[in-house]
C-alpha cells in the first residue's frame, strides 16, 4: 500500500493518560475495568431481553437491542486497549491496528449518532400518529432504518479512514489520546492534510444536522402530549419513554461537542467510549417499566 511504503513510522504510541496522571495507574484501571463489565452486563441482558420477551418486539426495542449491541462494540473497541496501556505503559499499535481501531470507532459513533435520530422519529411518530403507527413503523421500515444507520455510519468511517491511510507518517508516533482517532493522526503527518480537514469539516456539519431533526422531532411531541386528552397515566409514559431517549441525546451530543471544544477531547472521548455505553441501558431500564413487567 502507498502509505506503507512512504512510511517511516511502523507502530504509534497512545499516550492516553499517562503524561497525565501517572500516579493514578491504578485506580484508573480499575475504574474503566468496572464500566467495562457494567456496559458488558446492562448492554447484554438489555439486548437478550428484548430478543426473547415477546412483550418487547416492538419498534422501540428494536432499535433499543441496536442500540445496546452498538455500545457493547464501541466500549470494546477503545476500552481494552486502554486497560492495557494503563497496566503496561508505551506499548506500541502497529499501523494496520491503528487504522483499524480508527475505522471501527468512526463507524461505531457515527451509527449511534444516526441510530438516535432513527428513534427519535419512532417516538415522534408513535405520539404524533398513534393510528398509523403500526402501519409506518412495519417490520420492513425498522429494519430499512437500522441497516440505513449502520451503513451510513461505515462508509462515513471509510471515508475518512482511507483518507488517513494515504498519509505518510515520518515524524512523531505518539497519538496524543487513548485511541487512535482522526484529528490526532492528522497531527503526525508529513504531509499535506488539507484533504483530509475539508473532509472532517464537511462530514462534521452535515452529521451535526440530525441534531435539529432530533429536537424538533421531540418539540412536536412534547406539543403533541399537551394537547393530548388521553389519560395522566399514558401522557406520563409517553413523557418518561421520550425523555429517557433524550438524556441519551444530550449525553452523547455533549461529550462530542466536549471532545471539539477540548481539542485532544480527553474528557469528552472517555464520556463517549466509556461512559455513555454504560449509563444507556441504566437510564432505558429505569424509565422503561416493560423492562421490568
Amino acid at each position: 500500500m502507498r502509505w506503507e511504503n512512504r512510511s517511516s513510522v511502523t507502530e504509534f504510541f497512545l499516550l492516553g493518560f499517562s503524561p497525565e496522571y501517572p500516579a493514578l495507574q491504578g485506580v484508573l484501571f480499575f475504574l474503566f475495568f468496572l464500566a467495562y463489565v457494567v456496559t458488558l452486563q446492562g448492554n447484554a441482558l438489555l439486548f437478550l431481553l428484548t430478543c426473547l420477551e415477546p412483550r418487547l418486539h416492538t419498534p422501540m426495542y428494536f432499535f433499543l437491542a441496536n442500540l445496546s449491541f452498538l455500545d457493547v462494540c464501541t466500549s470494546t473497541t477503545t476500552v481494552p486497549r486502554l486497560l492495557v496501556d494503563l497496566l503496561q505503559p508505551r506499548q506500541g499499535i502497529s499501523i494496520l491496528s491503528c487504522f483499524l481501531q480508527l475505522f471501527l470507532v468512526t463507524a461505531l459513533n457515527t451509527t449511534e449518532l444516526m441510530l438516535l435520530t432513527v428513534m427519535a422519529y419512532d417516538r415522534y411518530v408513535a405520539v404524533c400518529c398513534p393510528l398509523q403507527y403500526t402501519m409506518i413503523m412495519n417490520r420492513g421500515t425498522c429494519i430499512n432504518l437500522a441497516t440505513c444507520s449502520w451503513v451510513g455510519g461505515c462508509l462515513h468511517s471509510l471515508i475518512h479512514t482511507l483518507l488517513a491511510a494515504r498519509l505518510p507518517f515520518c515524524g512523531s508516533n505518539r497519538v496524543n489520546q487513548f485511541f487512535c482517532n482522526a484529528p490526532q493522526l492528522l497531527e503526525l503527518s508529513c504531509a499535506d492534510t488539507t484533504i483530509n480537514e475539508v473532509a472532517l469539516l464537511l462530514t462534521g456539519v452535515a452529521l451535526s444536522g440530525f441534531f435539529p431533526v432530533i429536537l424538533i422531532s421531540y418539540a412536536r411531541i412534547l406539543a403533541a402530549v399537551q394537547r393530548s386528552r388521553a389519560a395522566g397515566e399514558r401522557r406520563g409514559k409517553a413523557l418518561s419513554t421520550c425523555a429517557s431517549h433524550l438524556m441519551v441525546v444530550v449525553m452523547f451530543y455533549g461529550s462530542a461537542a466536549a471532545t471539539c471544544l477540548a481539542g485532544r477531547g480527553g474528557a469528552g472521548s472517555v464520556f463517549y467510549t466509556a461512559i455513555t455505553p454504560m449509563l444507556n441501558p441504566i437510564i432505558y431500564s429505569l424509565r422503561n417499566q416493560e423492562v421490568f413487567d
